[in-house]
């Protein structure tokens, strides 16, 4: 068995799994760090789980997903879902950055340069499946049955990088220890308590959560958490407050339409060091993959009726000075039939094509298509 090091708890079942599966898959010579955050600059990263093994120190998302997941560009297509973020975007930057956590432990010692910190996305969902035609994420993508074999595995690091470091097992736990810290209570933006860390990118990270004091009953919703600086003079401030807000304060002002994805909350962080965009999150399939896999191909009945539910959609928001700018089948989603967006909490998407939801992003400078106020 694994030696266990915890620092703080599972928030979730994927993580409760991947834990106990990993101590009781793994031999006595590795050892499994679980559940705690790290402060570099003025950016807090949380991790799942840490595995040092004789040959590497990995970083490992727990994921919970079910299904089949599509990988298409820097998006991950969860079958029934909304799309979100790859996870692997800001594993990798963080994998770097532990990297350099061991590295600037012991300055003086080059060798610690030659040790390889990889990143694993490991699925703990018996029947999850990830679709990767292009490679860009299935090298480091592992389910749960498979996931012992490959953290045992030493041909995953590179040749430049040393070959057995157990002689830095201490080091590199030592250098963890003296950064990490343990989360207290589960991680909450206001009422609404993160479920699941989803993906992210150095500018946001996605989760979805549930209202804390109605309870995880209620349903879920989809949290986007900007990054900001909040030491910024004040014009700045605000200047960077409706570049992120602006989707939330333009679709705001415009009343409620069935095939518009709702936008329940935008606020900042208690610290001001972020701004948290709440939306809806509904079963369906992006229209992306509808287009892309035969299997989900749609008759031309349901083709008429995506065009004229997202024309309906389109003629709402100009209507009221909104515009979309950049409408693609990758944030376009098909839900059930004749179901209104506020009603669908629980209910699995059906065969049929129905209501269209023009997801709505918030409008950073980084990303060129999301709605604007004119």
């Amino acid at each position: 068995m694994a030696q266990i090091i915890p620092f703080g708890d599972p928030v979730n079942d994927a993580e409760r799994l991947a834990i106990a599966h990993l101590r009781d898959h793994l031999p006595n010579n590795y050892l499994v760090l679980h559940n705690f955050e790290i402060q570099r600059g003025d950016e807090t990263f949380e991790v799942d789980i840490a595995v040092v093994t004789p040959h590497a120190v990995y970083l490992v998302d727990a994921k919970g997903t079910h299904g089949t997941i599509d990988v298409a560009g820097p998006k991950w297509y969860p079958a029934g879902r909304a799309a979100f973020t790859s996870p692997l975007l800001k594993l990798r930057s963080h994998a770097r950055v532990l990297k350099g956590i061991i590295t600037d432990s012991h300055p003086t010692r080059r060798e610690l340069h030659g040790i390889y910190v990889d990143n694993v996305v490991l699925l703990t969902a018996p029947d999850a499946v990830l679709n990767d035609p292009s490679g860009r994420d299935g090298k480091d993508v592992v389910t749960l049955k498979k996931s012992a074999a490959l953290f045992q595995d030493p041909g995953r690091v590179p040749t430049k990088f040393v070959a057995s470091i157990a002689a830095y097992q201490s080091i590199i736990l030592k250098a963890l220890q003296g950064v990490a810290r343990k989360r207290t209570g589960p991680l909450c933006f206001r009422n609404w308590e993160v479920a699941e860390r989803l993906g992210g990118t150095d500018v946001y990270t996605e989760y979805r959560a549930f209202n804390a004091v109605v309870g995880a009953s209620s349903g879920r919703v989809r949290l986007r958490v900007y990054r900001a600086d909040p030491y910024l003079p004040a014009d700045e401030r605000e200047a960077q407050r409706k570049r992120i807000g602006n989707a939330y304060e333009a679709l705001s002002r415009m009343p409620v339409h069935l095939n518009i994805l709702g936008a329940r909350d935008f606020f900042a962080t208690d610290e001001e060091d972020g701004y948290v965009l709440v939306t809806d999150d509904l079963p369906g399939q992006a229209l992306r993959m509808h287009l892309d896999k035969s299997e989900l191909s749609l008759t031309l009945d349901q083709k008429r009726r995506v065009a004229r539910d997202l024309l309906s959609a389109l003629d709402h928001a100009h209507q009221y000075g909104v515009i979309h700018r950049n409408l693609t089948p990758g944030c376009i989603l098909l839900g059930t039939d004749g179901v209104l967006p506020a009603s669908v909490k629980n209910i699995p998407p059906g065969p049929s094509v129905g209501r269209k939801v023009a997801e709505r992003r918030a409008g950073m400078a980084d990303s060129a298509g999301e709605p604007s106020a004119e």
